[in-house]
């Protein structure tokens, strides 16, 4: 659920009940002074709570880290204060500016960290990723190759813990199944820089790569371009709704010199060099005999 930034007013909503809500995110409202709502606290299903600039107040109840899916919590700029227990680990908190970190020159890293992104690319596939020519780049398979680049831009992504590899090996494979399932040329994906704007948008760069060979012909680069702007492609269920912004004019094509290091052979501009030479000559002989046929017709007359 997003409701950040709507200028909302009045009392905090009371959201009891809702016990498949996974992603919570109020930010930077103008509700009235609170204290840490309790119902909170029974959200099993929530992994993301998103609560900067909401007025909140008080202490945070000590159960409500004990929530299982809990992933993030995200209390910047709040009155916060007092103590509490964060549980188990693998729980991403951020409480800055709040008096619990003021006032007790609190140096948890709590207190100064702010949302992280992720470093994640997809890694090679047992392998020792090839030393390439220039503009070509080794693929997860190791095999050089001018990929087709791209953005995915996932809107409402039900996960908030990018460090977390599971996520994106997932979606790899979902895109290749996909790839395979309309028998395009694709030998493999790289995802990397997994990271999240003010609006929870998760962006990552795609590279796909070509399968047989170097590049891609213009009708592969068409049909990929497709699936993937259609909505053809079906990520999976905890990425939610996306888009694609194709990368930068595709200039390699199959039979292309652009982007090519390969020069013509020897013996093909030789080839070419002896049959312009062999016109010319017919040519010329045409000619010759034009001016001797009309030389003789005119001494005849």
């Amino acid at each position: 659920m997003f409701l950040s930034n709507n200028d909302l007013h009045g009392p905090l909503p009371n959201l009891t009940g809702m016990n498949v809500l996974t992603y919570l995110d109020m930010s930077n409202n103008s509700f009235d002074d609170t204290e840490f709502p309790p119902w909170l606290s029974n959200l099993q299903s929530l992994t993301t709570l998103v609560m900067e600039n909401t007025h909140l107040q008080g202490q945070i109840p000590a159960d409500f880290f004990s929530l299982s899916n809990l992933q993030t919590v995200d209390l910047r700029n709040n009155q916060l204060n007092g103590t509490f227990d964060l549980g188990g680990e693998g729980v991403s908190v951020m409480l800055e500016g709040n008096p619990i970190c003021r006032k007790t020159r609190v140096t948890k890293s709590y207190c100064t960290v702010s949302r992280p992104n992720s470093s994640y690319a997809t890694p090679p596939k047992k392998c020792v990723p090839a030393s390439c020519l220039a503009n070509q780049l080794s693929s997860p398979n190791c095999k050089c190759a001018f990929p087709y680049t791209g953005l995915l831009v996932f809107r409402a992504p039900l996960f908030s813990n990018l460090e977390n590899i599971t996520y994106f090996s997932v979606l790899e494979k979902s895109l290749m199944d996909s790839f395979k399932s309309h028998q395009l040329p694709v030998d493999s994906v790289h995802l990397s820089q997994p990271r999240k704007d003010s609006s929870q948008y998760l962006y990552l760069n795609l590279q796909v790569f070509p399968f047989g060979q170097d590049r891609f012909n213009r009708t592969a680069i068409s049909r990929i371009g497709f699936v993937l702007s259609n909505q053809t492609f079906k990520p999976p269920s905890k990425f939610g709704p996306f888009f694609f912004f194709a990368g930068d004019t595709y200039l390699h094509f199959t039979g292309g010199v652009i982007g090519s290091n390969k020069s013509p052979s020897r013996g093909v501009i030789i080839g070419a060099a002896a049959g312009g030479l062999a016109l010319l000559l017919l040519l010329l002989g045409a000619g010759d005999l034009c001016l001797w046929s009309e030389k003789e017709s005119r001494q005849s007359n």
